[in-house]
């Protein structure tokens, strides 16, 4: 991975894909999208596309599924793929597949390592389930142990989950209106609850694993309105992202940029475009998160997450709630009006994340008497000192938004 870059993704883009669509894509700040085409020659005509405005590319490539049904003599398809594409400097991964089960890591393993072995430059992309699906989903009896045999057979270069936290849309439940056994399984997971804990609990699992191999990690976040899932303000979506990077995300992606067409299950509604390839708010929303997030996240890319914690009451698990008394960095207490996360990364930054999506929450910090808070501008790219008085710092963070500091 380039590390001046922060890779920024999303999933299923817009109905037709031409100069204008692809320029719209970069002007949002995505960095890496992935190519749908219904064969090779559309796919060529997008890549180069994106190629023109500056886009890196994942490759979906219908072969590559029946290379994964035929995984045991999957080498002649792959081989074929690898050369058809090979002289796009842009096209930096394989799209292999979507949240498998356990019982698939065996077949994903084997094309896996063939793709990499036949063409190592570039990415064998798959994305996972999140911790609310069932354990008929995931083939395992635990989330956990699920990630670990999907680490330990498939040894993927980049670990991508989605979990989609804001529910509430007042809908009847679809889930019998399904077209497949896998749809509706992924339905009644949807469905299960008007208000989703576990997303805390979700990432600190895929943040241990990451630590624990030395392998990145990806969160694709809520974006559309579908199913039980309401439409996001800007904030919501900030909420998503900045929580995700204190948790050390090495890339963001969107679920989704296009709105897909009416299904009855979903209802899909308010991606970035609509179906005419038109901006929405939300292409507004995520173009000012983004131009945050690449100035931020390259700032972070590289450093890794040495610890995580929250202040203000949680339900999730596996949270640790911030001691003072630990008096991490020269931190002597940090008091706030409403709830925040604290990521620490190597090489002293801290992400605060600001937990409240509705209010604006003031931060104090106090330090040692010969130390600064230093703020990081995401408008300018700059470090900045804060006043301070009485031995602490004020800084207010907007509704769902992050900044950076450091004390030095």
């Amino acid at each position: 991975m380039n590390r001046a870059t922060y890779p920024i993704m999303y999933w299923f883009g817009p109905s037709a894909m031409d100069e204008k669509s692809a320029n719209m894509i970069a002007e949002a700040g995505f960095t890496r999208i992935p190519i749908e085409g219904r064969n090779k020659e559309e796919n060529i005509k997008i890549i180069e596309l994106c190629a023109a405005a500056g886009i890196e590319a994942m490759v979906a490539d219908r072969r590559i599924s029946e290379a994964i049904r035929d995984f045991k003599n999957c080498e002649p398809i792959l081989a074929q793929v690898v050369g058809d594409y090979a002289g796009f400097k842009n096209v930096k991964a394989y799209y292999i597949t979507d949240e498998p089960s356990c019982n698939d890591f065996e077949a994903l393993g084997n094309v896996c390592a063939t793709l990499t072995r036949l063409d190592p430059g570039r990415e064998a992309y798959i994305n996972l389930f999140p911790n609310y699906a069932s354990a008929e989903q995931l083939g395992a009896e635990s989330y956990k142990k699920h990630i670990d045999l999907y680490v330990d057979i498939v040894k993927p270069s980049i670990i991508s989950y989605d979990h989609y936290h804001f529910v509430g849309r007042n809908l009847e439940n679809k889930a019998d209106a399904a077209k497949s056994e896998r749809e509706r399984l992924i339905c009644e997971a949807a469905w299960n609850t008007e208000q989703r804990a576990g997303f805390f609990d979700n990432i600190e699992t895929i943040r241990k694993k990451s630590l624990e191999t030395g392998i990145d990690f990806m969160v694709i976040v809520l974006l559309v309105e579908h199913g039980p899932y309401r439409n996001l303000s800007e904030a919501e979506i900030r909420w998503e992202v900045f929580q995700s990077l204190a948790y050390g995300s090495s890339r963001i992606s969107y679920f989704t940029y296009g709105t897909p067409a009416y299904e009855e299950n979903w209802r899909y509604t308010n991606g970035m475009v609509d179906t005419n390839g038109e901006p929405t708010r939300h292409y507004y929303d995520v173009m000012r998160i983004n131009k945050d997030l690449k100035i931020v996240g390259a700032q972070l890319a590289g450093k890794k997450s040495e610890a995580v914690y929250h202040i203000g009451e949680e339900t999730d698990t596996s949270i640790k709630y911030y001691d003072p008394k630990e008096n991490m960095v020269g931190i002597g207490d940090i008091k706030v009006t409403g709830a925040l996360t604290l990521g620490f990364f190597e090489g002293g930054e801290i992400m605060l994340a600001n937990k409240d999506y509705i209010s604006l929450n003031k931060v104090d910090i106090t330090v040692n008497p010969d130390q600064n808070v230093f703020v990081f501008d995401k408008a300018a790219g700059q470090w900045y000192r804060l006043i301070k008085s009485a031995g602490a710092c004020t800084l207010s963070l907007m509704p769902g938004d992050g900044e950076l500091i450091k004390i030095l």
